[in-house]
């Protein structure tokens, strides 16, 4: 798939831009729909994104990850058309659930955390193989099950298993036992921050 991409944004070839979007096409209603939005509107995300990005692919020759661009970029859209139906934003935490009211400082100094731990993410996940990337993806970011997993995949629930732990341990081994004692609690949270913000890299 990524030399379809490839192919696309460099030339405009029409045989890999219809290749990408029946790839991805299934898939994303899936996603969509898993995630409890209509029919109708998941249809609309995915022939919105779809669109844009065939109006753009002269300037798409950056994404290194076009799964993670396709799949955000999807997420962004549904979650923007429905945003006055009380659906959580994709990139916002809403601090006033704790009772939080945090100073510009204290605002400043967590960005700053965020901003470290996501590049030490990066660093790690990108030696991870691109099939691990993306089943981590999926669990953690997309939060499907292993079966949901590997339905979307077309594999088998053992090679999720087998593929994931393998990926969570390799991390575990280039991250090194104590930088896990310090980030241990703060990873799952930089996942989902750093799998949003892959694509754009």
């Amino acid at each position: 798939m990524n030399e379809d991409w490839a192919t696309f944004v460099s030339d405009g070839n029409e045989q890999s831009f219809y290749k990408i979007y029946t790839h991805y096409c299934h898939y994303l209603n899936f996603i969509g729909l898993k995630r409890s939005f209509p029919g109708d509107k998941v249809k609309d995300a995915i022939s919105d994104v779809f669109f844009y990005i065939w109006e753009q692919r002269t300037k798409l020759d950056h994404i290194n990850t076009p799964h993670n661009y396709i799949v955000t970029s999807f997420l962004r859209a549904l979650y923007k058309t429905n945003r006055a139906d009380n659906h959580e934003s994709l990139d916002e935490f809403d601090v006033a659930e704790f009772g939080l009211s945090p100073s510009l400082e204290e605002l400043h100094i967590e960005q700053q955390k965020n901003a470290g731990l996501q590049a030490l993410l990066k660093k790690y996940m990108t030696q991870l193989a691109p099939k691990q990337r993306d089943l981590l993806y999926q669990k953690f970011y997309l939060d499907l099950s292993y079966q949901e997993i590997a339905q979307a995949n077309n594999i088998s629930i053992n090679t999720v298993y087998n593929t994931t732990y393998k990926a969570v341990e390799k991390l575990k081994r280039q991250i090194g036992k104590d930088e896990i004692l310090l980030i241990s609690l703060a990873v799952l949270l930089g996942l989902l921050l750093f799998f949003s913000k892959l694509h754009g890299s």
